[in-house]
């Protein structure tokens, strides 16, 4: 969408029209970065990429834990 949105930036004759869809575009590809980022972190921390050590496992079976 973003791309969309500099692709009619410099068809509009306003100024002010090009400034704000530029600044659109930038918003969007900010907010994209961050949830891109979101949702790397949340999967290095998921449960299936996380895994307790065996002796850590063993440990807790183990009625001590």
């Amino acid at each position: 969408m973003a791309d969309e949105l500099l692709k009619l930036a410099p068809k509009s004759d306003d100024v002010r029209t090009k400034l704000a869809l530029i600044e659109m575009a930038t918003e969007l590809r900010v907010i994209a970065h961050h949830f891109k980022a979101r949702c790397a972190r949340e999967r290095a921390f998921s449960s299936k990429a996380f895994t307790l050590p065996a002796q850590v496992v063993m440990w807790l079976r183990s009625g001590k834990g």
